[in-house]
């Protein structure tokens, strides 16, 4: 897992770059908002939707403070 700013998201964005962005975030909190392009995946469903995940790109996980991103990139 390696960590990067959300600047350095947004420029890996800008730039075209070929990737995915999960977002675990609860429902609730993703009404007030994601990141277009995103796929949702609450925090609590990313083992079992595994096969969501395009395994041939970059995954950058995403949360509202670090925490849960990290564990679903433990997952």
């Amino acid at each position: 897992m390696n960590l990067i700013t959300t600047e350095e998201l947004l420029q890996k964005l800008d730039a075209g770059e070929k990737l995915s962005i999960i977002d675990v975030r609860e429902s609730d909190e993703v009404a007030t908002g994601i990141i277009p392009g995103a796929k949702h995946i609450p925090l609590g469903q990313v083992e079992t939707s595994m096969d969501e995940i395009d395994s041939s790109v970059p995954q950058y996980i995403i949360c509202k403070a670090g925490g849960r991103s990290a564990m679903a990139c433990e997952i």
